[in-house]
């Protein structure tokens, strides 16, 4: 063979090649760049089921099929995942756990703590469960127990990376569970197991209960906030509020004769009556509008407050927070007035409005006679 020769030229290399051809973009004139096409985002499952105990059946069926591997959680409340040895036999595992997250009153949770370290991702947790298939609650909390770690705040952790979330359908249909768990389905997957339940799952979302002592404590916490002088004008509107609501309720029940048993009676308005009622009495002289604006306001109130306290720690100055029972409370009530109030009040007449005086004994109290128990409006 003559070296001298010429060798036959190559073809240019193409450089699209092993790229799919449709979507590649040359820019400039004449210029190898390319526009490569977006990486699109892979939707999450969310499966929504009716209890907690319908979860650890999801998770045994999911054992059983080809993905049993894949990235998941469940979403639980305090109620089933707390471990710490005090707050975990409270009866407000809620507000107790706020507390005890606030650094100036609890000092902070040590199993909270050791969440980003142990339990932050889907291949640690499975080491300490000891399986790389799908796990129930059961097992993540022996697990935290067994490693000191958070299972509640181990499972909010996992959220952001997993492929399938399992939770009771409260969490995908109540709009605060949801801003609170940070859950976002526009664009995601939902699968609803044995959906002929949703319906109440649904008119219990947009429903609401709240009792008079509950309603006097919020009354009072606000209260307090004003004597700090933390945010005076919208804790007081708030606290006036609260009053007229509680006052509202007291003498409601006097009257609640339209429905009696031998331990409750009760007083029942349509959601017009209801409406016209607290337009009168509860919302005069500030308008439902008035209220609501407070209302925002003090949760961001509370929300920065609740942030500098953990920032700055147990040696500095305590910051006076509004209580996680009274924002619930306060939340509640208007999370169930804007239903009533959407499309100029078309769906008003949907509600009933009752107030129930009930014979009910106090949790945690000692009984007083043979029964202990007492009248309490709700």
């Amino acid at each position: 063979a003559d070296p001298t020769a010429k060798k036959p030229a190559r073809p240019e290399a193409s450089s699209g090649y092993h790229l799919p051809g449709g979507d590649i973009k040359t820019v400039g004139a004449g210029a190898g760049y390319l526009r490569m096409p977006k990486r699109k985002k892979c939707p999450r499952i969310y499966f929504g089921t009716r209890t907690h105990k319908q979860v650890a059946q999801i998770v045994r069926e999911l054992k059983k099929t080809a993905y049993s591997g894949v990235r998941m959680t469940i979403l639980a409340s305090r109620e089933h995942t707390c471990i710490h040895p005090t707050i975990s036999k409270s009866f407000n595992k809620n507000q107790d756990c706020q507390d005890l997250m606030d650094r100036r009153k609890g000092g902070g949770c040590r199993f909270q703590a050791n969440v980003k370290q142990k339990m932050a991702s889907h291949h640690s947790v499975r080491a300490y469960i000891g399986s790389d298939q799908a796990w129930d609650l059961e097992e993540l909390v022996k697990a935290g127990k067994k490693v000191k770690a958070c299972p509640y705040y181990a499972t909010r952790e996992l959220k952001n990376s997993a492929q399938i979330i399992l939770c009771p359908y409260n969490y995908l249909v109540e709009p605060r569970i949801r801003k609170s768990m940070e859950i976002f389905l526009k664009n995601q997957i939902v699968i609803l197991d044995e959906a002929h339940n949703i319906e109440d799952s649904a008119r219990e979302a947009a429903s609401g209960k709240f009792k008079l002592d509950d309603v006097t404590a919020a009354l009072q916490d606000c209260e307090r906030m004003v004597e700090h002088d933390i945010l005076p004008g919208v804790h007081g509107g708030l606290a006036a509020f609260l009053s007229r609501l509680g006052t509202w309720m007291q003498k409601s029940a006097e009257d609640a004769k339209d429905y009696s048993d031998f331990n409750s009676s009760t007083k029942v308005w349509t959601g017009t009556s209801g409406m016209a009622e607290w337009n009168e009495i509860l919302f005069y002289p500030e308008t439902y509008g008035d209220i609501k604006i407070k209302l925002q306001e003090a949760l961001k109130e509370q929300s920065a407050a609740f942030e500098q306290n953990n920032e700055d720690g147990a040696d500095e100055g305590h910051t006076k927070v509004l209580s996680k029972m009274t924002s619930d409370l306060l939340d509640g009530i208007f999370s169930v007035l804007d239903f009533m109030h959407r499309k100029d009040s078309l769906y008003r007449d949907d509600y009933r409005m009752s107030v129930v005086k009930a014979q009910e004994r106090k949790k945690g109290g000692k009984a007083r006679g043979w029964t202990g128990k007492g009248d309490v409006p709700s």
